[in-house]
């Protein structure tokens, strides 16, 4: 019997969620297995430290379940022969308060460049992808101004390096001008 493309999409979307929370219960229950003999080893009772370890694990499997999932279905996004360039942890404009700016890894959205196309995710939602000679970019000190078909499509906000507004114009007009970015 013949697969669907979506059946074994799913099956592994449903591996990489399984391998992502086993890794991810392993490594918190090794670091909480370290920090309990310690622990124990100072004076503690085993009992006392126990809920810790296994809280830890629970933490560790959810977070690399999350992680696993986030990462297959973007990985199943690409087009053959199509590779991720960059990611940017990107704030859809206004500008986010003082108090998250200085925080990259809270980002809520990433902006990924390829060697086809711009793409904007939230967690596994793919926000909307548009091909590098479809777009227009305009970089304005740490924001950046995505233009399609002359509508503004996105202005975003970074979250980390000030830089990252003028590379992605950069790498977009480069690719666009060597005609990979068409589809």
């Amino acid at each position: 019997m013949i697969e669907s493309s979506d059946e074994e999409r799913v099956r592994r979307v449903r591996r990489a969620r399984v391998a992502g929370g086993v890794i991810g219960a392993a490594v918190g229950c090794v670091v909480m297995g370290v920090e309990s003999a310690n622990a124990v080893a100072g004076g503690f009772p085993w009992w006392s430290v126990a809920p810790f370890a296994v809280a830890a694990t629970v933490a560790g499997a959810w977070g690399g379940a999350r992680l696993g999932r986030e990462h297959r279905v973007r990985a199943d996004s690409l087009e053959p022969g199509e590779t991720v360039l960059n990611e940017y942890g990107v704030w859809p404009a206004p500008a986010p308060p003082p108090s998250r700016a200085n925080r990259p890894d809270a980002a809520p959205c990433l902006l990924r460049t390829t060697t086809r196309r711009l793409q904007l995710w939230e967690g596994t939602g793919l926000l909307w992808e548009r091909p590098y000679d479809r777009v227009v970019l305009e970089a304005d000190g740490p924001g950046l101004r995505v233009l399609s078909g002359g509508a503004v499509l996105a202005v975003l906000e970074t979250s980390g390096d000030p830089r990252m507004p003028e590379t992605v114009r950069l790498v977009a007009s480069r690719i666009a001008a060597r005609g990979h970015g068409r589809r």
